[in-house]
């Protein structure tokens, strides 16, 4: 124990912890100046693992997984995103999910090491395709499904089965529901299956609907319901007319003509239309309106009568609502309000105009307030606002009067007094005014306080009852409440009288008398003496007060220090106190008393020699030293002794220092003669690669301390030292003395860690080059694993992956960073049109939508276009054949789509032949020089269920004809105009009259 290294119950010590090794250290106490036997204290530091590589695939689709493998076979934990994942510590890990993962291995002595991070990512499953539900009425024809998405594939089940490229054509034969399912497939992953239903709905019966209750004239029309689904209204049987929507439709006709009309309703069920139900809304006459005479004014309590000219069917009215019972022609009015008369029909029902009929309200009772006397206390007559007043001694009943009374007071107790007012002849309800006779309360209870002493605080003073008020003299009042504490000077010895009366219902009691006495205090006392003592002696305080004392020490009585002398042995703020006859103290002022303190032990430091080195004098931190050769007695010198080293050994001394002429306790100087080693040496390669290490050793055995550029390693105390850093390294034996080796110097190898070049990435079904800044010694890796027969300094990668390359020189080898190489997958598109087409139609080519992609089109009559949609407009036969598409995304172009194109032929436009003249009643026949596929029209409208080469026409008009063949292409005849022929009316000519011929 020679080298000090820190002080304190607690130490951190300086050495290093990133060296594995054993460090000790050894702690002593001291007491009274004598230091004990040291105890050792270890300090391991275990070496930590070598840091785990990871390997593996680092990309994985949605839905799959791929699997990382540590470098250490055991004490393994993988962790995601820097957390622990629970139950895995194997040395796989199989990942299901992206991140950054890392893994932590921990070796047998708790230390870990933790691995370069590695970034996993993941493919993401492709979102279902879009499309929409479809619903057909039954027995409709249906078209194949459809669905917006990439590579279809069709299923006839959720999950499982077989998918078909082609799209299924519904079945509408029967009516329910057929699920359909769908899936796109984009750089070779599936997505979800997307569910289309396939709804065949049935066509609806008729709606349930009844006809209204008939209205009358004048009435609101009423609301049509009809009990179903989607309703719409219409005005006519063949429903050609509609006129509203809805399961309620309230008509557009007028409610002022008696009379019939019809309505006829429908529902649509899923798109189909059902048959309809006809309504009737049938709106009858009202009879002639009625009229009232009568007063139409009463007073409150009154009545009037009304008659009206109506005489049958009556029924009168107050305020819009019938009146119970009121049927007669007159009807006798007792209440305010509007009046009329409905006259009813046999079915219908016409109100008069409204009669108001007012009446007069009788006054309210006059404004009073109650009246309070305290008990024989003068009184004057009540008071009510109002007019024309009457006054009365109960609530009803009696006479008034017009004179106000005069409330008696002599007894105590309460009378009711009452009052009205008359108004336009009538009177008020009365208002009552309530005379409350007060007792006179008692005084209140109430009593002196104890005397106090001058200086103290004035009492507070307390009485019982109610309102208290405090006087003092008869009239004077000084404050009020319960509780009241006096305004008098407590300085001043003497007494003074206040008075205490209650007021209870604003009637004052007689007052109680209450007494504050101020008693004289003592003199204040005094204290004399010395102030200040040694530490272990007293001193001697004295007062000037003779009886009544009580000594005080920082304010606290000492117990039995009653006496006018007394001695103090603790330092401190002395009192006195001194109390009269009264019981009225005073205290001195403090007297203070301090006591010097006996000095420290002077401050020293232990003292240690190698043997026969040259020593000086003993030295220690304090004043006025005496130097002593043993802990207790003997005789002292103020010279500080010279240790002789010639011995080895320990020696001790003693000091103490002297403050104040106070000696101090004396302090134990060890001093310690160690004998000398000899110098150690150092043996071992002095080269090592980077990354690596080489191993030196001490020729001692023990005691060494290796150190690096001349400063001590933490920790490195072995024989032997691994080396991980280039540097001058040397070693000191140590004992209790030291001796120091030569300096050997350790280099580093100079390899350098090799670059990677060339492109990261590259399309599927291609490659790239990378190139390694290494010319030898060169092995490629793939995924952290070496790649067979890849040492060139270029390769060709087919292969996405992380890539790294390792140069090795001799017993030295260094790896490059990783460079990840992607492989782009080429997109997929798929090509549309909307052919078949007729000659001199649009053709509209369509590509499927591909992010960031450029499109090229190429087709027949050396057709080449740029645009995702192109569109041909006045296509011939000679734009009809295959059509293909390609993208280009990222410089990857996909595999053509195609789609092939009809053009067909346009149809020859037909012509009409017939006669164009149409006689009254009669009709003509028009002929298609088509023989199919015909479709006459009147004034541009097709005509329902004409379809035959001949159309009989019975109406003028504008005719012509439509053909369309069966690839759909169609043409149109130009119009002939039918015109009605009047013929001119004959006349009759001839003789008008002849001779009857008379016969034999």
């Amino acid at each position: 124990m020679t080298t000090q290294v820190g002080t304190g119950n607690t130490f951190t010590p300086s050495i290093d912890n990133t060296v594995a090794g054993t460090y000790t250290f050894y702690a002593t106490q001291t007491a009274n100046g004598c230091e004990s036997q040291s105890t050792a204290v270890t300090v391991t530091i275990n070496a930590n693992p070598v840091k785990p590589i990871i390997s593996g695939t680092t990309t994985f689709c949605q839905g799959s997984s791929t699997t990382l493998t540590s470098s250490a076979a055991t004490g393994n934990q993988w962790l995601l995103n820097g957390n622990p994942i629970a139950g895995a510590t194997n040395q796989t890990l199989v990942v299901t999910s992206a991140g950054s993962y890392t893994v932590t291995v921990t070796n047998a002595s708790s230390c870990t090491n933790t691995s370069n991070a590695v970034t996993v990512t993941q493919t993401a499953q492709p979102s279902a395709p879009t499309a929409s539900n479809i619903a057909y009425c039954q027995n409709e024809t249906a078209t194949a499904l459809t669905a917006s998405g990439s590579n279809l594939l069709w299923y006839t089940a959720a999950t499982g089965g077989t998918g078909s490229t082609t799209a299924p054509v519904p079945s509408t034969a029967t009516a329910g529901t057929t699920n359909y399912y769908v899936s796109q497939t984009v750089n070779g992953c599936e997505s979800p299956r997307t569910t289309i239903t396939v709804t065949v709905n049935t066509v609806p019966a008729a709606p349930t609907a009844s006809s209204p209750a008939p209205i009358c004239v004048g009435q609101a029309i009423p609301q049509l319901t009809a009990t179903g689904t989607s309703i719409r209204w219409f005005s006519d049987a063949g429903l050609t007319t509609q006129v509203g929507t809805g399961n309620s439709f309230t008509p557009s006709i007028s409610n002022n003509i008696a009379g019939t009309s019809t309505f006829y309703a429908s529902q649509t069920v899923n798109g189909c239309q059902s048959t309809a139900t006809a309504v009737t809304i049938t709106i009858n006459a009202n009879p002639a309106k009625p009229t009232i005479s009568g007063t139409t004014t009463f007073c409150q309590g009154s009545n009037t009568t009304l008659t009206t000219s109506a005489t049958t069917g009556i029924q009168w009215n107050l305020n819009g609502s019938p009146i119970s019972g009121a049927t007669n022609q007159t009807l006798t009015v007792i209440t305010a309000g509007n009046y009329t008369i409905t006259e009813t029909n046999s079915s219908c029902s016409t109100t008069s105009d409204p009669v108001t009929v007012t009446q007069t309200a009788q006054p309210s009772a006059p404004t009073v307030s109650d009246v309070d006397y305290c008990q024989n206390a003068p009184a004057t007559p009540l008071t009510a606002s109002g007019s024309n007043l009457l006054w009365y001694p109960s609530a009803a009943g009696g006479s008034g009067s017009t004179t106000a009374p005069t409330p008696s007071t002599g007894t105590v107790g309460i009378t009711d007094y009452f009052v009205s007012q008359t108004v336009s002849g009538c009177e008020s309800s009365r208002a009552r005014i309530t005379v409350t006779i007060n007792a006179i309360p008692a005084a209140p209870a109430a009593s002196s306080p104890a005397p106090i002493c001058a200086g103290q605080a004035v009492p507070q003073l307390t009485a019982m009852g109610s309102n208290i008020t405090w006087y003092n003299n008869t009239t004077t009042v000084v404050g009020r409440g319960s509780t009241f504490t006096p305004p008098i000077d407590n300085t001043v010895a003497g007494t003074t009288t206040f008075f205490a009366t209650q007021t209870v219902n604003g009637c004052e009691s007689q007052s109680t008398a209450v007494t504050v006495t101020i008693n004289p205090n003592p003199a204040q006392p005094t204290i004399s003496g010395t102030a200040t003592f040694c530490q272990g002696g007293n001193t001697i305080l004295t007062t000037d007060a003779t009886a009544g004392i009580q000594w005080f020490l920082n304010s606290n009585p000492i117990s039995g220090a009653t006496a006018q002398a007394f001695t103090a042995t603790v330092a401190g703020n002395y009192t006195v106190s001194t109390t009269n006859g009264s019981g009225c103290a005073n205290t001195s002022a403090a007297f203070s008393v301090t006591q010097t303190a006996q000095p420290a032990a002077p401050t020293v430091t232990n003292v240690t020699y190698c043997q026969n080195e040259t020593a000086t004098a003993l030295t220690a931190g304090g004043s006025n030293l005496l130097w002593y050769t043993a802990a207790m007695g003997g005789t002292s010198s103020a010279t500080a002794p010279v240790p002789a080293t010639s011995t080895v050994g320990s020696v001790d001394y003693y000091v103490s220092q002297t403050v104040n002429g106070c000696e101090s306790q004396r302090a134990r100087i060890t001093v310690t003669v160690n004998p000398a080693p000899s110098q150690p040496t150092i043996s071992g390669n002095n080269t090592f690669c980077p990354g690596g290490s080489t191993v030196l050793t001490s020729s001692s055995a023990t005691g060494n301390q290796w150190l690096l550029n001349g400063n001590p390693i933490g920790g490195a105390t072995n024989q032997t030292l691994n080396v991980t850093a280039a540097g001058n390294y040397s070693v000191v034996t140590q004992t209790s003395c030291s001796a120091t080796s030569a300096t050997v110097s350790v280099t580093e190898s100079t390899l350098a860690t090799p670059t990677i070049s060339g492109n990261n990435t590259f399309c599927a079904g291609s490659s790239t080059t990378l190139t390694t800044s290494a010319t030898t010694g060169i092995q490629w890796l793939l995924n952290g694993s070496p790649i067979a027969s890849a040492t060139a300094q270029s390769l060709n990668v087919t292969t996405a992956g992380d890539y790294s390359v390792t140069v090795t020189n001799g017993s030295c080898s260094a790896t490059s960073a990783v460079t990840t190489i992607t492989q782009t997958a080429a997109p997929v598109v798929t090509a549309s049109s909307n052919g078949p087409v007729c000659e001199g139609s649009t053709i509209n080519l369509s590509a499927s939508a591909v992010n960031n992609a450029t499109y090229s089109w190429t087709g027949p009559n050396g057709f080449t276009s740029s645009l995702q949609n192109p569109v041909i407009n006045n296509a011939t036969a000679t734009h009809a054949g295959t059509y293909s598409v390609t993208v280009t995304v990222n410089a990857c172009a996909s595999a053509p789509a195609t789609v092939n194109v009809v053009v067909d032929p346009q149809v020859a436009t037909p012509t009409i032949s017939g006669n164009k003249q149409l006689l009254p009643g009669g009709n003509t026949v028009l002929t298609s020089s088509a023989a199919t596929g015909n479709q006459w029209l009147l004034n541009g409208n097709p005509i329902t269920g004409a379809t035959a080469q001949t159309l009989t026409v019975t109406t003028t008009g504008n005719y012509s004809v439509q053909i369309t063949t069966t690839t759909g292409c169609s043409a149109t005849s130009t119009a002939l105009t039918v015109t009605q022929t009047t013929p001119a009316q004959p006349t009759i000519s001839g003789t008008t009259a002849f001779a009857e011929e008379v016969l034999p």
